[in-house]
């Protein structure tokens, strides 16, 4: 089978599709690496083995899994391009999803003995879950979730795989009596004993990779497929506090409700499951693991990031927020009012243009607009409610309207990260034209609630999978849950929100509001219509503000910044020996090295002594799957040697060295059991002042040193392989400011 397969590399498929590699295979298909030659770009291709080419219920099953998943549109589901048969073989055409499976990821980290963090177990798992409850709401259920067909893309990006024995509802499936589909060890009880199944079978599977993503376990082992599958239907679920009672209780509750042996006591939807999972806390202690070097004080800790207040309030601090937001401002107590026609990016999260399902329904009503497609363009939306704090500063500097929810002009004692309430619909106007914004249109709003996928709920379909208080507001974004997909919170209850421009025809004179009320209205597509002016109407009325573009804060304190846009800002974009600099769109800086034992540096002329340096560092191909090299950061580069920064993805650690010549001496290095989960995009920062040196890797300060032999220098880029043939690694982005250790704890 093997050499069958092989020999495919290098033919055509139907004149259009040219076999470059093996990607892999099974009993049924083979898939393929290949390039579309129309297009000129890489695909993944299908082929169905030729001794099922005459098969017609494989060939049945092979184009239903082909025009079904074509239907789907997903960011977390693969995508079909095309299929057909040539007069040779039967194929189907996919994207190409470069990285590598999840049970591949979990085999690494079992076999280092270590786990994935929390942080990256629920951001994947919950993305997981989001493409599940997707793929159910449009009739289509998996039977065959398991680590191998989750890909893990670029930035971390689960993509889900293999839909080839997949069930479409209300159709039926042709197999055998009595014949199990799916895979033991991923099998729900009702699919282990040949029973009707539905969707919730797929919720179960989600339950064990979950279980295993925490534990780098199964909860059911065995000898025979056979006794694998009597456990699920027959013995209950290890707890995991068994295995590791430091895991937070949430998970245990997740996991347990999600492998419930009737299906009736599972969560009923994934999306449900979703939620519960971006619930979790993920918040844990940095811990550093045998941190070794001369002189190394103690390493201070990153301060607790905490969900956004006023964008009032100074010194946002520069570096990343748990796995979702990365601030963008740094250090000092700076206040930045926009002087210029755009409003600033702080505090607001872009929303993509497309066209967006809207409404619910067939017919107008008094409370939805009938389902309707309509276009919008890129947008800016305010992630949060604005809160009391910032509505006073509006009053205090513009001598604005005072909301109905204050007594006075004082803000409610104790009520400051609240969402202001009460607001008339022209106050609610002058607060975002005094930030040079808008109100949203309906049409954006319920965009930036509902997303792409048209969900009902900012966080999915089911209404009960997010608790909100029924009898008063809460402090903007505590509810970490209530987030759309495009990170907008509260978008369901808390106070109602003025937009603009409806969709839909409302009265004359009358206005809409949209969100509900604290957990009263939870519906996005619901609209309340009134009369803006009556105070019963816009007594529970807040604001969110919009725009269509936003500028930057000012750079003052930025000494460079480069995202990789443009390709003439001076880094080298050559081949030298083992070595390939250049751009790679859309905005990515690269380095290659293609020979094992070699190590390169990319500079352009950035002479620093003292300053802070971040950038976002992600490995983009490697040849091999287990050798070993660093990347990262080198800096105060002269002709007499240069410090670098480096961590290594495959065994997790880091080092701090300083290059004479071809002398190295390490400052310090050190092992982190949970360093970067799945999440292959590291931001790496580099703290100098003197000879104090302190390194820190995705908000952990990981090392902090005395070393003065270099006192000036370039700033740049370095990758190192050891017994790796190539690494390729990309450059996302490299900001360079005045040295400050705000963001540290001391």
């Amino acid at each position: 089978m093997a050499t069958s397969a092989n020999s495919m590399i290098g033919r055509s498929v139907n004149k259009r599709y040219r076999i470059e590699g093996l990607l892999g295979q099974g009993g049924m298909s083979a898939v393929y690496l290949a390039t579309d030659v129309n297009l000129q770009r890489q695909v993944a291709i299908k082929l169905i083995h030729s001794h099922l080419a005459h098969d017609e219920d494989f060939l049945r099953r092979f184009r239903q899994e082909a025009q079904a998943v074509a239907q789907l549109n997903h960011n977390n589901i693969y995508h079909v391009h095309d299929f057909d048969f040539d007069g040779t073989y039967y194929y189907m055409v996919m994207e190409y999803v470069r990285g590598q499976t999840l049970d591949q990821h979990l085999a690494r980290f079992a076999e280092s003995g270590r786990r994935l963090t929390i942080a990256s177990t629920v951001k994947v798992m919950a993305e997981i879950c989001d493409a599940v409850d997707y793929a159910h709401r449009r009739g289509m259920i998996h039977r065959d979730l398991k680590p191998s067909n989750v890909m893990i893309a670029e930035k971390g990006r689960p993509i889900l795989m293999d839909f080839g024995i997949a069930k479409l509802l209300g159709q039926q499936v042709h197999t055998s009596a009595g014949t199990t589909v799916g895979t033991a060890a991923y099998m729900s009880p009702e699919q282990a004993k040949s029973e009707a199944i539905d969707h919730r079978s797929d919720i179960y599977s989600l339950g064990v990779i979950l279980y295993e993503m925490i534990t780098n376990k199964r909860p059911f082992a065995g000898e025979t497929a056979m006794s694998v599958m009597y456990k699920h239907v027959n013995e209950p679920p290890p707890q995991l506090a068994e295995i590791d009672p430091t895991r937070p209780e949430a998970l245990e509750t997740i996991v347990q409700k999600a492998l419930a042996k009737r299906p009736e006591d599972r969560y009923q939807t994934a999306g449900a499951m979703a939620a519960a999972l971006r619930a979790v806390p993920v918040d844990q202690p940095s811990q550093i693991r045998s941190a070794v070097g001369p002189g190394v004080p103690p390493v201070p800790t990153p301060a607790p990031i905490k969900p956004r207040r006023s964008i009032w309030k100074a010194a946002l601090a520069l570096g990343t927020i748990g796995l979702l937001f990365v601030a963008i401002l740094a250090g000092g107590a700076y206040y930045y009012l926009n002087s210029g026609s755009l409003p600033l990016a702080v505090g607001m999260v872009p929303v993509q243009g497309g066209n967006y399902q809207l409404g619910q329904g067939a017919s107008n009503s008094e409370t939805y607009a009938a389902s309707r497609t309509v276009r919008l363009d890129d947008f800016w939306i305010d992630q949060y409610e604005v809160t009391n704090a910032d509505y006073a500063q509006y009053v205090a500097e513009e001598d604005g309207e005072l909301p109905a929810s204050w007594n006075g002009a004082a803000v409610p004692a104790g009520r400051e990260e609240y969402p202001v309430a009460g607001v008339t619909l022209e106050a609610a106007e002058d607060y975002c034209d005094w930030l040079d914004k808008r109100l949203p249109t309906e049409a954006e709003w319920e965009a930036a609630a509902r997303g792409l996928e048209a969900r009902l709920y900012p966080w999915g379909e089911d209404a009960a999978a997010v608790e909100l208080p029924r009898a008063d507001t809460y402090p903007v974004g505590n509810i970490l849950a209530n987030r759309s997909r495009n990170n907008v919170f509260d978008m369901a209850g808390n106070v109602w929100e003025w937009v603009i421009d409806p969709y839909e025809q409302v009265p004359n004179g009358e206005a809409i509001l949209r969100g509900g009320q604290y957990g009263l209205v939870r519906d996005a597509a619901y609209r309340l219509v009134g009369d803006p002016e009556s105070g019963s109407f816009y007594a529970n009325a807040g604001i969110r503000c919009a725009a269509d573009e936003v500028a930057d804060p000012p750079n003052a304190n930025v000494l460079y910044e480069d995202d990789f846009t443009d390709i003439n800002r001076g880094w080298p974009t050559e081949a030298q020996d083992a070595a390939l600099f250049g751009y790679h769109p859309p905005d990515f800086y690269h380095v290659e090295v293609s020979q094992p034992q070699q190590s390169v540096v990319a500079f352009r002329g950035l002479d620093e002594g003292d300053f802070t340096a971040e950038a976002d560092i992600v490995v983009d191909h490697t040849t091999s799957t287990d050798g070993d090299f660093y990347y990262g950061l080198a800096f105060r580069r002269s002709e007499a040697g240069f410090y670098a920064f480096t961590i290594s993805s495959r065994t997790d650690r880091w080092q701090l060295f300083r290059q004479d010549g071809t002398e190295r001496a390490e400052l310090a290095s050190g092992s982190m059991d949970e360093m970067g989960g799945l999440i292959r995009l590291d931001r790496m920062r580099v703290d100098v002042s003197g000879a104090q040196i302190t390194v820190g890797l995705n908000g952990i300060v990981v090392a902090q040193v005395e070393d003065g032999t270099l006192t000036q220098g370039d700033v740049g880029f370095f990758v190192q392989t050891l017994d790796e043939p190539l690494a390729h690694v990309h450059f996302d982005y490299l900001v360079i400011r005045p040295y400050s250790d705000a963001g540290w704890q001391q």
